[in-house]
C-alpha cells in the first residue's frame, strides 16, 4: 500500500469577509424573485449567509469548496424550496456571483466584499449627497419625482433615506464596492412591494456623482388612496456630491433668480412661480401666488406650501437639491395622485 497527499495552499486567506449584493431576474424584475444578501467567508471557507427574498429573512450556511462553490437547500414551509448557488471568486475581483430558484423563477445574484476601511483603506468617495427618483415610464406609476440623501463615510458604508413619490419613506444601510458600487435594496407595503437596482458612486462625471437603474415595485392593494392599482417603474436615479455652504454667505446653488414649476397631482393648471435665492438662502417668492420654499443647509432638501387659486387647495411639496445641475425636484400629494415640482434657474 501507498499514500500520496496533494497539499494545495488555502484558497481562503484572500477572499474572506463579508460580501453583500443582490439577486432579481435579469429579464424583467419582480418582487417575488429579487431581493438582497450578506455573505460572511472565513479564512476556512466556511460561510454564514442572510437573504431576504420578498422582505423575508432567510438563513443558509456551509463551507465553500476549493473553486470556492457551494449550494444551499432552504427549506420554507408552506411554498416550496429555494435553491440557491454560491460562486465566491478566488482570484482577485471580490465578487460572489451565483442562482436562487424555487423551480419556477431563476434570479442572478451577484455582491461585492466590503474592502475599505476608515483608517487603513478610506473610502476616497466619502461624503454627503442627494438623489432623485425620477418618473419612470410605468404604466400607472406617478408623474412625479422622489428624492433622498446619501451619506458614504470613509469605513465604505454608505446610509440612504428618502422618499417615494406615494409618500413612502425608505432607509436603507450597506457598504459600497471597491469600484464604488451600492446595492439598494428596500422592501415596502407589507413586504409585497420593493425598490431594487445598483447605484454607482462616480465623482468625475460632468453632472452625475451617483447614477443607477432601478426598479419601484408597489402591488395592487385595493382601498389604499394613491396608485391602488400598483405598478412596476423603472426609472434611474440621479444624485449630485452635496457640500453645505460654508457660511451663511454663500449660496447653495448657484443661481439668483429661479423657478419652480408644479404640475400634476390634481392642480387646476401647470404652475410656474418666480422666486429669489438670496445670499443667506432665504427664499423669497417673486410671483403673485402665495408660495414659501425653505431649503435645509445641512441636507440640501427644500420644502414648502403652495396655494392653487384655481381651486383653493394648499399643497405642501418636498425635494432635494442638485447641486452639480444647479436644480433639484420632488413631489406632492394630491387628493389621489402625486404632482411634481421642479426647481430651476431661471431661462
Amino acid at each position: 500500500m501507498s499514500l500520496q497527499a496533494h497539499f494545495v495552499p488555502n484558497p481562503f486567506l484572500r477572499v474572506g469577509g463579508s460580501y453583500n449584493g443582490l439577486f432579481f431576474e435579469t429579464n424583467g424584475v419582480r418582487d417575488e424573485s429579487s431581493g438582497d444578501f450578506q455573505l460572511r467567508v472565513s479564512s476556512s471557507g466556511k460561510y454564514r449567509a442572510s437573504l431576504r427574498l420578498a422582505g423575508r429573512r432567510l438563513a443558509a450556511s456551509g463551507r465553500l469548496d476549493l473553486e470556492g462553490k457551494a449550494t444551499n437547500i432552504i427549506v420554507r414551509p408552506g411554498t416550496s424550496s429555494l435553491t440557491v448557488r454560491w460562486a465566491v471568486d478566488l482570484h482577485g475581483l471580490d465578487q460572489v456571483t451565483g442562482t436562487v430558484t424555487d423551480g419556477l423563477w431563476r434570479s442572478e445574484l451577484l455582491g461585492d466584499r466590503a474592502l475599505f476601511n476608515a483608517t487603513t483603506n478610506p473610502a476616497a468617495l466619502a461624503g454627503r449627497y442627494t438623489f432623485v427618483l425620477p418618473s419612470g415610464a410605468g404604466l400607472g406609476a406617478p408623474e412625479a419625482d422622489g428624492w433622498g440623501t446619501l451619506k458614504l463615510t470613509t469605513a465604505g458604508t454608505a446610509s440612504g433615506a428618502g422618499s417615494l413619490a406615494d409618500g413612502t419613506r425608505f432607509t436603507r444601510k450597506a457598504p459600497v464596492s471597491r469600484n464604488g458600487v451600492w446595492p439598494l435594496y428596500v422592501p415596502f407595503y407589507e413586504s409585497k412591494g420593493s425598490l431594487i437596482g445598483w447605484l454607482q458612486f462616480n465623482t468625475n462625471a460632468p453632472l452625475e456623482d451617483v447614477i443607477g437603474l432601478v426598479a419601484w415595485i408597489k402591488p395592487g392593494q385595493p382601498g389604499v388612496r394613491y396608485y391602488p392599482a400598483g405598478f412596476t417603474n423603472l426609472t434611474t436615479v440621479i444624485g449630485s456630491r452635496y457640500v453645505a455652504p460654508p457660511d451663511s454667505t454663500d449660496r447653495v446653488l448657484a443661481l439668483t433668480n429661479g423657478v419652480l414649476i408644479l404640475s400634476g397631482g390634481g392642480l387646476s393648471q401647470a404652475w410656474t412661480n418666480d422666486l429669489v435665492l438670496g445670499a443667506n438662502n432665504r427664499v423669497t417668492n417673486a410671483s403673485p401666488n402665495q408660495l414659501t420654499v425653505t431649503i435645509s443647509l445641512e441636507t440640501g432638501l427644500f420644502k414648502g406650501s403652495f396655494l392653487d387659486s384655481g381651486v383653493d387647495r394648499t399643497v405642501n411639496f418636498s425635494g432635494a437639491l442638485l447641486q452639480k445641475s444647479t436644480n433639484g425636484a420632488g413631489f406632492f400629494l394630491g387628493p389621489d395622485q402625486a404632482g411634481r415640482v421642479l426647481l430651476e434657474g431661471r431661462p
